[in-house]
């Protein structure tokens, strides 16, 4: 049998409701994007050529497909046996999707196989109850307020907390111990997991046990297991960071949060959190992430766009996703901001108060603040153009608008 040719009776109609998880839950589409036929690529174009509905979901499951890159060693008998024993066994869990197919019509060819075996724990966990991660109900119950001023703190037990004085500071997780501009720390004296405690005024460069690296900005808090496990790898955060994750396709990676769940594979986005803030961002800058709350069952990001969610009010906007990540190279970029957003960012940045008048919050402005300068020079640049004025009282700030 031919792995490549378009089974029988199929139409372009048929794929015209599907959605990104139909695509990838469909045999000719896979074998499509993973080896394609002269007969495909027409039967694909004359797809995107009809402009369907559906053409972004489409793309998306293409995209993701085709960020697998996997070497595939040919497998033995026994392996193919159990591979194939536990999707036959997801399937008879899954009968309610429309198309109950196995992902390949063959497993004839072994980087198919390789693919579908590595793959097959993301597809299993893309759509997994994220009310039940162990790491949430852990950073609920062991919970630690992010201070205003103060070191930062890396609990790694109930009886153990490294405090860290640096403005940034650099913690890299080994295959046995923990690195930190304090010494070594052999991970045997610690906890499975850990909790990193950015106060304001700081930040923190974390590199995880599996490579993936994130900044965390300040007044954030980090909850992460000092091992990944098995199947997935999960963080939780409050606050905001920026993530590389380290490409495993055997285990996906989740940042949860209160009210938002992200789930990634080999890819760089930037995470905003915090839990007294009502305003929540999600910008993707490279590979694909999907977002769930509380109120929606997930969307769909790819490179440049950004999820805000705020009140139950969700949105996909089209970004510069760099403008979202210069913090971590020590600036503040704003493209029409309300001033009340840029205050708040600010007040976390250096460890001060700042208080905004109502008249003087829904301002919007754009700019480039260098976060290396005092805040007064901040200060005097924002007021420049004679919109705002400023005052300090003691160690507090007020804006109010020029009337």
């Amino acid at each position: 049998m031919n792995e490549k040719s378009m089974p029988e009776n199929t139409q372009k109609s048929d794929y015209l409701n599907y959605s990104f998880e139909d695509f990838l839950q469909d045999d000719f589409f896979i074998s499509s994007v993973n080896e394609p036929s002269e007969e495909s690529e027409i039967f694909w174009t004359d797809f995107q050529n009809r402009k369907p509905d559906n053409i972004q979901e489409y793309i998306l499951a293409k995209q993701y497909l085709q960020s697998i890159a996997v070497q595939a060693d040919p497998l033995s008998d026994d392996e193919i046996s159990h591979m194939w024993n536990n999707i036959s066994s997801h399937r008879e869990e899954n009968k309610k999707h429309k198309r109950g197919k196995l992902l390949f019509i063959t497993i004839a060819v072994a980087a198919s196989i390789a693919v579908l075996a590595i793959s097959f724990p993301f597809l299993s966990n893309i759509f997994s109850d994220k009310n039940t991660s162990d790491i949430v109900a852990y950073a609920d119950k062991n919970k630690v307020e992010v201070p205003d001023n103060s070191e930062i703190q890396l609990v790694i037990s109930d009886n153990k907390t490294i405090l860290l004085d640096e403005k940034e500071a650099t913690i890299t997780y080994e295959q046995n111990e923990i690195k930190t501009e304090k010494g070594v720390l052999e991970k045997e004296e610690s906890v499975t997991i850990h909790q990193l405690i950015i106060p304001k005024g700081k930040r923190s460069v974390l590199t995880l046990s599996d490579g993936s690296k994130l900044w965390a900005n300040a007044g954030s808090r980090v909850v992460y297991p000092s091992e990944f496990g098995k199947d997935k790898r999960e963080i939780y955060v409050d606050g905001e960071i920026f993530v590389e994750v380290a490409k495993d396709a055997s285990k996906p990676f989740f940042v949860r949060t209160k009210d938002m769940s992200v789930q990634a594979l080999g890819t760089s986005f930037n995470v905003m959190a915090y839990e007294s803030d009502a305003l929540k961002r999600v910008v993707l800058v490279s590979g694909i992430v999907k977002v769930e709350t509380k109120e929606s069952k997930g969307a769909i990001l790819n490179p440049n766009t950004m999820f805000q969610f705020q009140g139950g009010d969700e949105k996909i906007i089209p970004v510069e996703a760099d403008a979202y990540i210069s913090w971590i190279k020590g600036l503040y970029l704003f493209r029409n901001e309300r001033l009340e957003v840029v205050f708040e960012r600010l007040s976390r940045y250096y460890g001060i108060q700042i208080q905004c008048s109502p008249d003087a919050a829904i301002i919007r402005c754009s700019g480039k603040l260098d976060l290396k300068d005092n805040i007064e020079e901040i200060m005097k640049g924002l007021s420049f153009d004679g919109k705002i004025i400023y005052s300090q009282e003691g160690n507090v700030y007020k804006i109010n608008k020029v009337q």
